[in-house]
């Protein structure tokens, strides 16, 4: 693995121990990616593009349902994360020959010319494109007709009180944070998946309750599950960062979360994530 400097991507900062760090830590995603596995009905001999694997966690579980006359290929921005993928897919011989890691960004599929898949799993990932009209533009050639799309992550009618903390501290101390992402809606999807091609839409939500070791681990795993940025792209009115004005956003971002700390010192978290499911339908069949 890379020992380099923190490098910038469109996800946020990356380095080797930051990618240690979230697959250590991303129980929440990998939950999210078990639901949606299941909820895809993913099955023996199937092809499956896995976008936004991270450590392969998705990957890994998905050849085992595939199996040897299937195929799986994951990509991810982060180079550390798919070091760690290919890592743990090396162990396991038995899944090894089936299974691609690449780097890259999901809004240029074209190292995927050509192939054609039963299924796209998208887990934790698909808030972070910023251009979606051009993710489904780089997908759809890549579907087989009757293929199905997966897309689980935050749900965007359910604010959640972390990102609402953040906000109000920023308030208070006059920051001006960057913005992070947009979980999508129901509407937004139900919009822009048939627009895309898609039909046949089935919706699925589930929460589900974490516990953190305590607040500083919660926010250590809202840090790594962000690229740093929850806290680490704020800035003042004149777009200066001091690690005196990160250190005061800390420990006031850490006396908010109070709210959710247990009498064991614990911390509790409640998710509420937003699954679906559809069909591609090519306009030539």
């Amino acid at each position: 693995m890379s020992t380099a400097n923190n490098e910038k991507s469109a996800w946020g900062d990356a380095t080797e121990a930051s990618a240690n760090n979230y697959s250590t830590k991303n129980l929440p995603q990998q939950e999210g990616g078990k639901q949606l596995t299941a909820f895809m009905q993913i099955g023996k001999g199937q092809s499956v593009l896995v976008i936004g694997c991270g450590p392969g966690n998705d990957t890994l579980a998905i050849a085992e349902l595939v199996g040897p006359t299937g195929h799986v290929e994951g990509i991810d921005l982060d180079k550390h994360s798919i070091a760690e993928a290919d890592q743990a897919l090396h162990q396991r011989p038995d899944i090894d020959p089936i299974v691609n890691h690449h780097v890259g960004n999901a809004l240029d599929l074209s190292r995927f010319a050509g192939q054609k898949f039963d299924h796209v799993h998208i887990n934790a990932t698909y808030h972070w494109f910023s251009d979606k009209p051009l993710f489904f533009e780089g997908v759809v050639p890549l579907c087989k007709d009757g293929a199905t799309i997966g897309i689980a992550g935050g749900n965007g009618n359910n604010k959640e009180p972390i990102f609402t903390i953040r906000e109000q501290v920023c308030k208070e101390l006059k920051l001006h944070p960057a913005v992070l992402f947009t979980y999508p809606s129901e509407a937004e999807l139900r919009r822009d998946l048939p627009a895309a091609g898609f039909d046949d839409l089935t919706f699925k939500y589930f929460s589900k309750t974490f516990l953190h070791e305590n607040t500083e681990s919660l926010l250590d795993w809202l840090d790594v599950s962000t690229g740093r940025q929850y806290l680490g792209n704020l800035h003042d009115p004149a777009g200066k960062r001091t690690d005196e004005m990160l250190r005061h956003a800390k420990q006031r971002v850490l006396e908010e979360m109070e709210m959710f700390r247990l009498p064991t010192g614990q911390a509790s978290m409640l998710v509420s994530r937003l699954m679906v499911k559809a069909t591609f339908r090519s306009a030539s069949a």
